[in-house]
């Protein structure tokens, strides 16, 4: 599988997500389950020399058709296993706890809120999701060590000041600016949550939001689990 494409399995499906080109791409039905049974798991390759079925779909076909979309690769160096994404299930958000009061919010809080909100409508403007995503990734590379380890609470508090604060700037609510917003103000206060991406294939849809282990930062336990994750950064 090409290094820009994610991908997730649903009971009769299979999303990838090409992030190069900011597309989705589906199988459904019998063609989902012909290609899951193609991937050999401990090498997250296609099996060599698999028959199909008679009856079944064209597998020769799904395959190639993936290979010229740009999906999936015959080059080893230049791809990755043919692996769903797998992170940790969410057990709790911090919505549904106690927040601070606004009163309480610093200007430092409120200054670092509005660098955040202001960084992000810049990339999301000026850079394609790719470049975004890549630079976030290299970010909680460069940065994991660097300012401590926040305790949860303080993560809560600073998460709720962020929420509250974000009200105010003049954006769209939108769940890619307010995720990506919401890690670049974390990362001020050394904190590097994971920022998931995910997909709803029955009836379509997508999402994201940020995830510090099973903790959800801006979303519901009940929201999140309604989606398949695709990518985690």
């Amino acid at each position: 599988m090409q290094k820009h494409v994610f991908l997730c399995t649903g009971s009769d499906s299979v999303v990838f997500l090409d992030l190069k080109r900011d597309e989705y791409n589906m199988l459904a039905g019998e063609k989902a389950v012909a290609f899951s049974r193609l991937i050999d798991p401990p090498c997250g390759a296609l099996v060599a020399g698999h028959v199909p079925s008679q009856d079944g779909p064209d597998t020769a076909g799904i395959v190639g058709d993936l290979l010229s979309e740009g999906v999936l690769t015959e080059d080893v160096d230049a791809g990755k296993p043919i692996r769903a994404t797998a992170i940790d299930p969410p057990m709790e958000s911090l919505l549904e706890l106690e927040s601070i009061g606004l009163s309480e919010i610093s200007l430092l809080v409120a200054w670092r809120a509005c660098l955040a909100c202001t960084m992000t409508a810049l990339k999301l403007k000026f850079s394609s999701i790719k470049t975004v995503v890549d630079s976030v990734a290299q970010i909680k590379v460069d940065k994991k060590v660097a300012l401590g380890n926040p305790s949860l609470e303080r993560i809560r508090d600073l998460t709720w000041a962020f929420l509250r604060l974000r009200l105010l700037f003049p954006k769209e609510n939108l769940c890619l600016f307010d995720s990506l917003a919401l890690i670049y103000f974390l990362g001020y206060y050394g904190v590097f949550p994971t920022w998931v991406f995910g997909v709803r294939p029955a009836q379509w849809g997508a999402h994201c939001w940020v995830q510090l282990g099973p903790v959800l930062l801006n979303e519901s336990v009940e929201a999140a689990e309604d989606y398949i994750p695709i990518m985690a950064v």
